[in-house]
């Protein structure tokens, strides 16, 4: 996921998503009174949506919007193609680390968002601690849309058991959501919430998928790849195939792949996550919650 450019042409999925998620949900956000908000984003990507869609519901006389991404060339992209937009910054920000935030970001938020970034985080404990200290110690909140299961990481696994892919699918658990295979995501995430010491807490699972092209399908999960990478240049375009066909494969409710179209449904779960940092709140909890 280092392409920019490969990116944008590739997530639909994630664009549309986060089109209806902030219409829906956007309403949640408690703006300050004064309208001096401070907003970052968390896993901006190529930042169009934070861009064109969280931009936009700022109000007028915002102070700060944050585009944020642990890769550097998504910063990069993004602060050539945004830095027009005023009083928006572009950061580097690893949102697992154990190491201390930078200073000019730990508490100074009145409100962060994601879309479609931490269901590659492992760690979710870290992450929401972290979370929690980018907020403002008089309070602030958090709106987040993630994707707790997602079969795309099926395919890898299957993958994985093959002879001339394996060598290249290892430490899968680094790029694997932690929820992928708990039976109870949203109680599990209501308890992470409330362990790191968020108040009001709101979070929601939906069952969904999204319907490829065949070709279309090849292409966004090579833009999303977090193994593409390793693959040597001369088998980029046969690892793809291959993990499409294990795609098809997989043994589900129903067919993934339709043999008269061409086309493959991509099952995954939504959650949508609303809570609060209350006033000089303290973290809570022994963080055993990964």
């Amino acid at each position: 996921m280092d392409d920019p450019t490969l990116y944008l042409e590739a997530h639909e999925l994630q664009r549309n998503d986060a089109e209806n998620f902030y219409q829906e949900f956007a309403s949640k956000i408690q703006w300050r009174t004064d309208g001096l908000d401070t907003l970052i984003d968390v896993g901006s990507g190529p930042g169009d949506i934070t861009a064109d869609i969280i931009y936009p519901l700022m109000p007028v006389n915002f102070q700060r919007l944050v585009f944020s991404d642990i890769k550097p060339s998504m910063v990069k992209y993004c602060k050539q193609k945004y830095t027009h937009l005023e009083k928006s910054e572009f950061r580097v920000l690893n949102i697992e680390t154990s190491d201390d935030l930078p200073s000019d970001l730990e508490g100074k938020f009145n409100h962060v968002t994601s879309n479609y970034c931490l269901q590659l985080v492992p760690n979710l404990g870290q992450a929401f601690r972290n979370i929690y200290k980018l907020l403002r110690p008089e309070g602030g909140d958090i709106l987040i849309n993630t994707a707790p299961y997602v079969a795309v990481f099926e395919g890898y696994t299957s993958l994985s058991k093959q002879d001339k892919w394996s060598a290249y699918l290892y430490g899968m658990e680094e790029y694997t959501s932690s929820l992928q295979n708990d039976d109870n995501p949203r109680q599990h995430m209501l308890d992470l919430l409330a362990d790191v010491g968020f108040t009001d807490c709101f979070v929601e699972t939906r069952e969904r998928d999204y319907k490829y092209t065949w070709d279309a399908f090849k292409k966004n999960m090579r833009a999303i790849s977090p193994y593409i990478h390793r693959i040597p240049v001369t088998k980029k375009d046969e690892f793809m195939n291959d993990y499409a066909e294990a795609m098809a494969n997989l043994e589900w409710e129903y067919s993934l792949y339709n043999k008269s179209d061409r086309t493959i449904r991509m099952p995954y779960k939504q959650m949508v996550i609303y809570a609060r940092k209350s006033p000089k709140q303290e973290i809570l909890g022994n963080h055993s919650l990964n």
